[in-house]
């Protein structure tokens, strides 16, 4: 365990940014880790649409076919992923947006669940 603590201790002294999903998340870390408060940033997790510079907008249309929802992770060890697929579906969020998946090969279950739910590309 102690093992554990002193690499994440190491990872945090080396990282330029650390991003905090909340402002209790944050005060743990700096509490728990003595990361300097300047080193983080708390970005909450959600969905929110963002200004675009015109220029770049442009060169992404090019190339993706509607707006999207981006997952970035390892998927391996969590459900998460799966309730994410869920809510994509029950939203309606699919019949708009693209889900990009980026954090490894989508493994059989999950196409399974992907096709089942009708989330595919078209």
């Amino acid at each position: 365990m102690k093992e554990v603590l002193r690499a994440k201790q190491a990872l945090f002294t080396r990282a330029d940014v650390i991003i905090c999903i909340s402002e209790s998340a944050r005060k743990d870390l700096l509490e728990f880790y003595g990361v300097g408060a300047a080193k983080t940033r708390v970005i909450h997790p959600g969905l929110s649409r963002l200004p675009r510079c015109p220029a770049q907008a442009s060169r992404l249309r090019e190339q993706v076919r509607r707006e999207y929802v981006l997952y970035v992770g390892h998927r391996a060890a969590y459900r998460l992923f799966n309730s994410l697929l869920q809510a994509f579906h029950e939203t309606g969020l699919h019949t708009s947006l693209d889900l990009f998946v980026l954090g490894g090969a989508l493994k059989s279950e999950e196409k399974t669940l992907i096709a089942k739910l009708g989330c595919e590309s078209p």
